[in-house]
Order: structure tokens, then sequence, then C-alpha cells
């Protein structure tokens, strides 16, 4: 279901053209077998999109390559579970939309259980939908940089079709984001966990954010439509300092007091982004020309700064090695990125050195 438009980016050129049959689908139970059978027809390119098909690690990329953007419009499905799991009328499962999650077990879990749940005749069809939901879509990381880009896309190619979301998203969080890629909330479904049919289902080509880097032309429009239709807002603090509260569970400041003392000296400003909505929480991020933050999905907010910003990751320890989402996210707006270890074991927390945040707040451009 598209509207005939010409899209807003360079990114793509109408990549919805191809439809399968679920009976087509059905005979290639795991997305690598999918992909290569089907990948003459079925993608159509986008322009830049070097890696749109990682499934995050070298050994999936070894197995995809380099799949540039496409969708595949399958017919007469349902979802069903948690996961949002696609099953063909037959009964069969369909796992393409959760390809970067083939090798998690939780997944394997969900479509056993999923499986065994006989399909609802009285579910409601939708006539065209697009599903954002995943296993990992409670994560408010993984919701911005991984199912938002995809909608964002959608958009731009000219779907006006229906979106289900996911139930573990706050409703505020998955209806304001959609807001701000012009969706309205008539479009959006909320997944119950139950079951959804469609005649229509549209699955994107899985894109990572953690591959969002390779992809900086197609994000850095994405940030440039969340900014474009983001209300006016009233921060003006230069000089952020992202605290989380003492009922955090994980990767709160146990120097807390300190540090934000220590911030406060040269002019930071602190914030909680819990008690923002998701409005205030960009438009704080957008105004800001340094953010302090420890590890988490607050510092997603950094896409949103302006080009050349700074930003200060801090890292529970021994972290810092396996974590680089959020410097790979600073490579789209050329941010000048530092980062910071906490200095003995606190678990999850993060103990700061305040002499070592000071050394590098004086080489960081403000």
């Amino acid at each position: 279901m598209f509207r005939n438009t010409t899209p807003q980016t360079q990114m793509t050129s109408s990549p919805f053209r191809f439809s399968v049959t679920p009976e087509d689908l059905a005979q290639h139970p795991t997305s690598s077998a999918l992909v290569n059978e089907l990948r003459p027809a079925a993608i159509v390119p986008g322009s830049e999109f070097r890696d749109a098909y990682s499934l995050g690690g070298d050994k999936c990329r070894d197995i995809h390559g380099d799949l540039p953007y496409g969708m595949f419009v399958v017919k007469h499905c349902s979802l069903r579970g948690h996961a949002g799991i696609i099953f063909t009328s037959t009964g069969a499962p369909l796992l393409e939309q959760n390809a970067g999650l083939l090798t998690n077990d939780g997944l394997l879990k969900a479509l056993a259980n999923t499986s065994a749940c006989p399909p609802n005749v009285d579910t409601p069809t939708t006539a065209h939908l697009l599903s954002l939901v995943s296993t990992c879509t409670d994560c408010f990381w993984h919701w911005m940089m991984d199912s938002l880009p995809k909608a964002f896309l959608a958009e731009q190619s000219g779907y006006t079709g229906a979106y289900l979301l996911p139930a573990h998203i706050p409703e505020t969080i998955g209806f304001d984001s959609m807001a701000l890629l012009g969706v309205s909330r008539s479009r959006l479904i909320v997944h119950n966990n139950a079951e959804h049919t469609a005649s229509n289902l549209y699955i994107p080509t899985y894109f990572s954010g953690f591959n969002a880097h390779h992809n900086t032309s197609f994000m850095r429009a994405f940030r440039s439509q969340i900014l474009s239709r983001l209300p006016p807002g009233s921060s003006s603090e230069n000089r952020i300092y992202v605290a989380r509260k003492p009922e955090a569970k994980h990767r709160r400041v146990a120097n807390h007091p300190d540090v934000e003392t220590a911030l406060h000296q040269r002019g930071f400003t602190t914030i909680y982004f819990e008690d923002l909505s998701l409005n205030e929480q960009i438009s704080t991020a957008a105004n800001a020309a340094i953010m302090i933050a420890p590890h988490g999905s607050g510092m997603t907010h950094s896409l949103f700064m302006k080009d050349r910003s700074s930003i200060i990751e801090l890292f529970p320890y021994k972290r810092q090695a396996s974590c680089d989402c959020y410097e790979n996210i600073a490579v789209i707006p050329d941010h000048h990125y530092r980062s910071l270890e906490s200095t003995r074991d606190c678990g999850s927390d993060i103990q700061v050195d305040i002499g070592s945040l000071a050394a590098i707040l004086q080489n960081v451009p403000t």
C-alpha cells in the first residue's frame, strides 16, 4: 500500500516491488537459505546500504555478505507471541524478520512456545501491516536504532499501511517517535502478545543499529527528519551530565555527588532523561554541545546533537572493550568521542575518577 510520492532522500528508489507467497517462503525455514534463494529477485538495492543485512558479527556477515535494503511482501500471514514470529496460513514459521537473532536461545524457545499455540480464527485481519516487533525491541536503543529507521525508510518510500508496535515499549515512546516520522496514531497497532493477521505483511530487510555508522547518509537523513518535526523546546543547556537515579538497576555512578559537584563547577547541568518526555529528551540533546553519560540507552540521543559535538561515555569496570555502539554512533554526526572506565569493580555501577574526567574535559572542543 503505497502513495505516489518522490522519496525525500536519495537512499531509496521505491524498494517495495517484489511479492512472494507464504508457500515460497515456507520452503526456506532459515534466513540464510531464504536470502540465498530469493536474493536476485526479492532484494531491490538502496544506493548507500553497505551492510544492511548484517546480523551484528563477522561470522554472519561472511554468510550474508553486503545485502542492500529491500522488502518482502508476504500474503496472508499471522504474527504470534511476544516476539511477533510470522506464520504462514499453513502454520509454517518464517524467521526472516528475526534474522538478527537466529542464534539466540530465547528466540528458539519463543518459536517453540509460539508454534504450539493454535491460530485464532477470530483474529481481525489488517490489509497492510509492517511489523516493528522483535525479541529485542524492549530496549530503547534497539527501538530507536533498529526499528525506527525501518519505519523511516518505509515512509520515505511511500508506505501508507499500518505498523505493529511492540508492547514492551511505553506507548508514549512508540507513539511520539512514530509521530516524529509523520505517522499518525490511527496507523499504529500495539502488539498485545496475542495474534495479528495481515492480508499483506511487509517484512523489511534486517537493519542493525550496530552497523548504522556504515550507512551515514541514510542515518543523517533519519536524524534530520526527527529534528525537523521536533516541537520547539525550552532547553538551552550547553553542557549536560545525564545521570541515573538511585533506584536505577544498572550503571549508576557510584560517586555521583562528587561527580555532580565537579561538573557543576564546570558549567554542567544534571539531566534525568526518565523525567522528560521523548521530545524533551531529544530537544535537550539537540541543544547540548557536550554530553557526559553512563553507557546505556540515554546515550542514544547523542545522535541528535549538533555535528561535531563532544560526548564522554562512562563505562563499568572492564566493559569498554565490548561496547562500541555509541562510539560508532558518534561517527554519523562526526562527534568528538571520549570514554572513561570505572576505576574499580562496582558490578554494573561506575566509579568515576574525577581527575581523569577533568583532564578529558580540558581537551574536548566546546
